[in-house]
């Protein structure tokens, strides 16, 4: 019979082997000390891992702010390095050789680190949780190489491959049979888990550590605060879309009540409307010190159709608030399309990957009344899931980069041209005008087009090669690299630019009523940190941004432009000097065409007369007449994304 101590060394401890170093010493004190240093090693690891990673986050986002950090929030480091620690001892169990959980949680971390300092230069946002489930979403950084790795980041995150691999020189290990720890493991993955497994429990465990969940409702302040594994980690336990306080269906209802569903108005003509998201579409001329020529040294305009299209009379045109710079179009957009904000969704999140069913949006209603819905885009369809989240909306027939290809092999199409490193402005034009065409043929009903262009897309500093440029931007503020990407990005503007005046041109020749609504969705990003923006003056740095600086880099131009004559809207008047909200533009065109209107869009005309550019990125001061808009937005978004559906008839 074995004994009790004899089935514990035989069945539980497993005696640590000797390391392919050690059993070639025959000195045994050096023997013992190489092991103590593995497992010493092994035990600090966490603690590297955390503070390199936040080294190489800190100094991306500001020089000095890392050790002001860990001496003004040490009670967030000390959570987040527990949290590093219980995630060490699960994988210390799960693969036994401390050299190998070592790897796996380094690796890791490495690889954040370096996603998230590339995001951020290049896109001014962070890494977020979802990003790894938007398979499209990191394609934007697609330029990474063009940015640049400081040597000194690479240092340090080499500094984790290497503490990793020193466990290996003793063979340190978990002493314990696979059916112990795994059990153990289970054990202690189940009790992290339960102690943040609600919002509640996740608050509590946060308050533990001075965090407060209310920084994610900025990311900014989220991931300054918290630092990256912090601001990550709450970004984590808040994936789902809060509840505001006081939801119920009477509280929906009271901020509908006071208004009634609107019929179409007597002039109504069903016109073909075309809605146009041009990709990162700003006026290069708002860039203080800039100059432009053509090849031959003539002064030249790169949104010259643009503005002689917003001086004829009666053009609409002006500036949009929007809730994204240098990236995240999808925000807008679906602003944009839904009437929705983003500002109650986990910031950064993809909107589409919340929706589960069909919602209220400015399409649906167009679908109810009888057009044909469609969504054009050149790119692929999983970039931020509007394959799968724009017939949710009502955006039923969808046209993506393989369908310009497919078109070209059927027909030799001539105008599936990439020109930036994308399929050009001209043919994204071109496509619009054939699927207006067969529909008008095909089915005779009226067109709802959404259309978004790829051509301006990040990264500038490699765009276009020097010889196929035929406007020329100077600037003398900045230096040799971040002009070079703004006059790519100029380039870039003037191609959209001739696509708008060829749109213009084809509206103008056609027959059927038609109208479009044209908007740049965020500002381009123009060097690391935003260079071109700070060198030229335009702001004074990223961090503290007075109302004037955060109106020049959160607004961008719109125009709405018709074959026919448009009506009044309270929101906009014929002119160059409107502003407006995202989520209120099409809620503005619906007045100018006399479409029907619901009780929620009369609802954000009066936000929009209260205020009409607010959202949480402009930081506008709030007022007691503001706030009931502010909170019903909210609220009315809560509840068609992830509520009860109240406001949804």
């Amino acid at each position: 019979m074995i004994k009790a101590k004899d089935f514990f060394t035989r069945y539980i401890l497993t005696p640590t082997a000797p390391s392919f170093l050690t059993k070639r010493i025959q000195n045994k004190p050096l023997r013992i000390t190489i092991t103590v240093l593995a497992y010493l090693a092994a035990l600090v690891f966490p603690i590297w891992c955390y503070l390199a990673s936040e080294y190489v986050h800190f100094s991306t986002i500001g020089s000095g702010k890392f050790m002001h950090f860990l001496q003004t929030r040490t009670s967030v480091a000390i959570g987040m390095i527990i949290m590093l620690y219980a995630f060490f001892i699960i994988l210390n169990l799960l693969v036994k050789k401390a050299w190998a959980a070592n790897l796996l949680l380094g690796g890791t971390v490495i690889v954040f680190a370096v996603v998230n300092h590339f995001k951020y230069i290049l896109t001014g946002d962070f890494f977020y949780p979802w990003d790894m489930v938007q398979a499209g979403n990191l394609g934007e950084l697609t330029g990474f190489v063009t940015a640049g790795f400081p040597l000194k980041y690479v240092l340090a995150l080499l500094s984790i491959l290497l503490l990793a691999l020193v466990p290996l020189l003793g063979n340190a290990s978990v002493p314990l049979k696979a059916y112990v720890r795994l059990p153990i493991a289970l054990i202690i993955g189940l009790c992290v888990f339960f102690q943040v497994n609600t919002t509640d429990k996740a608050t509590a465990y946060l308050e533990q550590y001075g965090m407060d969940q209310m920084n994610a409702a900025l990311q900014t302040s989220n991931y300054v605060d918290n630092g990256f594994i912090g601001g990550f980690t709450l970004n984590v336990l808040f994936l789902n879309i809060d509840q505001p306080d006081g939801y119920s269906e009477e509280a929906v209802n009271a901020y509908l009540a006071p208004y009634e569903y609107k019929e179409a108005s007597d002039d109504f003509s069903s016109p073909d409307i075309i809605v146009i998201l041009s990709e990162s579409f700003w006026d290069p001329k708002s860039l203080p010190g800039s100059r432009f020529y053509d090849v031959e040294g003539n002064e030249a305009n790169p949104l010259a159709h643009f503005d002689e299209l917003a001086d004829r009379k009666g053009t609409i045109s002006g500036v949009m608030s929007n809730t994204a710079l240098g990236g995240g179009t999808v925000r807008p957009e679906f602003e944009v399309l839904t009437g929705l904000t983003t500002d109650s969704l986990p910031s950064g999140s993809v909107p589409y990957q919340y929706l589960k069913q069909n919602i209220p949006s400015y399409v649906s209603i167009y679908k109810e009344l009888g057009y044909q819905t469609y969504g054009v885009h050149p790119y692929i369809p999983a970039f931020y899931s509007r394959q799968t989240g724009y017939p949710y909306i009502g955006i039923d027939n969808l046209h993506f980069e393989d369908d310009f290809y497919a078109r070209h092999d059927r027909d030799n199409w001539p105008l599936s041209t990439v020109s930036g490193g994308y399929l050009s402005d001209d043919s994204f034009e071109r496509y619009m005008e054939e699927v207006l065409n067969e529909n008008e043929q095909n089915t005779g009903a009226p067109a709802f087009l959404m259309g978004i262009s790829m051509e301006a897309h990040q990264p500038y500093e490699t765009k276009y090669k020097q010889e196929d440029l035929t406007i020329i931007a100077e600037n003398d503020s900045l230096d040799a690299e971040t002009l070079g990407a703004f006059r790519n990005f100029t380039m870039a503007m003037k191609n959209a630019d001739s696509a708008l005046g060829a749109l213009a041109d084809y509206i103008d020749n056609r027959e059927k009523d038609t109208v479009f609504v044209y908007f740049g969705d965020h500002l381009p990003t123009l060097g690391v940190n935003y260079a071109a923006y700070c060198e030229s003056g335009l702001i004074q740095s990223t961090e503290r941004l007075s109302f004037e600086e955060r109106f020049a880099t959160q607004t961008t131009p719109f125009m709405i432009y018709a074959n026919f004559d448009l009506g009044d809207s309270v929101l906009l008047k014929e002119g160059k000097d409107n502003q407006i909200a995202s989520y209120n533009l099409l809620n503005a065109l619906s007045e100018l065409i006399g479409s029907p209107r619901t009780p929620y869009m009369q609802f954000l005309t009066d936000l929009g007369k209260t205020s009409p550019i607010y959202n949480v990125r402009m930081q506008i001061p709030m007022t007691d007449e503001l706030w009931p808009f502010v909170e019903g937005q909210r609220m009315i978004t809560y509840d068609r994304i992830a509520g009860k559906r109240y406001s949804v008839d």
